[in-house]
């Protein structure tokens, strides 16, 4: 790489001892005032969101203590139906599998290792405002042995036995 005339007279320039050394003294003392200044605004911000985080608290104490004294009487409680799974472009699927095993009265159907219960409750078929019409759905009316199944539970889908909420496929793909 050649140099350029102002490159070729820097090289030759030698800064004296004194010069370096005191250069290096003021950097270092630049340095430290910088690190000191650093140090205050580290606390200063510290202090602020001690204080900040303090009124936050106090002003949740002071909403909740308004709220539970402003309350006539404890709210009644009323059983509640369990929650919908979710309406959207897929639906949540935590029963999936091919059926191994039907009862005889067709109410129970065993997929894989887990027993899975079908109700009166039970939703069959997809539902919703973007499902396909009913007779367009793969959804054989009865439970078979090699179907393949999709649906949802709201018991734990890793236990043994679980009560079906929807079914919203039972078909025989191969068939």
């Amino acid at each position: 790489m050649k140099k350029t005339p102002y490159t070729q007279s820097m090289d030759k320039i030698k800064a004296s001892d004194s010069f370096i050394e005191s250069t290096k003294e003021l950097l270092q003392k630049e340095f430290n005032e910088n690190q000191e200044i650093k140090k205050m605004k580290s606390k200063k911000h510290v202090k602020i969101y001690k204080l900040t985080a303090g009124l936050a608290a106090c002003c949740a104490l002071i909403v909740g203590g308004i709220f539970a004294f402003s309350a006539d009487k404890s709210p009644e409680v009323t059983p509640t139906t369990p929650p919908a799974p979710p309406i959207g472009g897929k639906q949540v699927v935590n029963i999936e599998g091919v059926i191994t095993e039907v009862s005889e009265d067709g109410t129970r159907i065993k997929v894989g290792e887990q027993w899975v219960i079908i109700t009166e409750d039970t939703e069959l078929g997809i539902t919703g405002p973007n499902a396909a019409p009913k007779d367009e759905q793969y959804f054989d009316k009865e439970f078979k042995v090699g179907n393949s199944i999709a649906g949802f539970t709201l018991d734990d889908p890793k236990s043994d036995e679980v009560i079906a909420y929807a079914i919203y496929s039972n078909w025989n793909w191969d068939n």
